[in-house]
């Protein structure tokens, strides 16, 4: 790579089925802000961005295609300085808890799905 190149990460992109209640649940349990909506024939993406931040969220959803988790990409690693609070939201908002919380000295950490 060239010197004077730089490289950096601008968004993520999640495939999702339900678009409306998925960056529902990122804009009420994580405070993400919807930048744009972009809508081209079948494929529809919501792009996310939490304020302060470069780094954009963009939801996906492609026509009719069935979303696994397998297929959907990610994880998104997200910083808090309130795991428990955080984890518990994501369940009321109708979000899984998989891992967690898991408290050790000098770190906390949850993994959690999204609806």
């Amino acid at each position: 790579m060239p010197n004077d190149r730089t490289v950096a990460i601008r968004a993520m992109k999640f495939l999702v089925e339900d678009i409306d209640r998925v960056t529902g649940f990122y804009q009420n349990v994580f405070g993400f802000e919807l930048e744009k909506t972009i809508q081209l024939e079948e494929v529809a993406q919501n792009v996310l961005r939490l304020p302060g931040s470069e780094l954009r969220l963009a939801l996906v959803r492609l026509g009719d295609e069935p979303v696994t988790p397998s297929s959907s990409h990610g994880p998104l690693v997200i910083e808090t300085n309130d795991v428990r609070g955080l984890t518990d939201d994501v369940v009321k908002a109708g979000g899984a808890v998989t891992t967690g919380p898991v408290e050790r000295p000098n770190l906390s950490l949850a993994m959690v799905t999204d609806p």
